[in-house]
């Protein structure tokens, strides 16, 4: 696991989840919706071309900074979800994570789920809307 440098205060590692962040990740995503949170989340966890990478403390790997749930399609980028904890939005760390899942050219994908971090990224970059049915088939 390599660290980067966001910012003078912000210092993150990459890692893909692992099962023992399911917790986490499922519990953070559910909170952020809005209706039918458990379905939603089962739904797209447990889809087999969903992939999710943590942002963690470089020092303590296990503490999770943020977490991007995307799909893994033929020419297509699909974001599922992004969420970063509060006090560390805006500082960088869905950017390194959508270049880390996506490391060729500029990021423009389509985007299944609404939250507050996912709308963020979709305005730093080119994304359109597509319906979670269609990102699952």
């Amino acid at each position: 696991m390599t660290a980067l440098q966001l910012d003078p205060d912000t210092r993150i590692a990459i890692r893909p989840a692992t099962e023992d962040d399911q917790g986490f990740v499922a519990s953070t995503f559910r909170a952020q919706l809005r209706h039918n949170g458990d379905r939603i989340v089962n739904r797209v966890l447990d889809h087999p071309t969903t992939r999710v990478l943590l942002a963690v403390e470089p020092e303590t790997p296990r503490t999770i900074l943020g977490w991007l749930c995307y799909a893994l399609l033929p020419g297509v980028r699909v974001l599922h979800f992004a969420y970063t904890r509060k006090p560390m939005r805006r500082r960088g760390i869905q950017s390194a994570l959508v270049r880390t899942a996506w490391p060729s050219g500029r990021p423009s994908y389509v985007y299944t789920l609404d939250g507050e971090c996912t709308r963020q990224l979709c305005r730093d970059h080119i994304a359109m809307k597509l319906p979670l049915d269609e990102a699952l088939k």
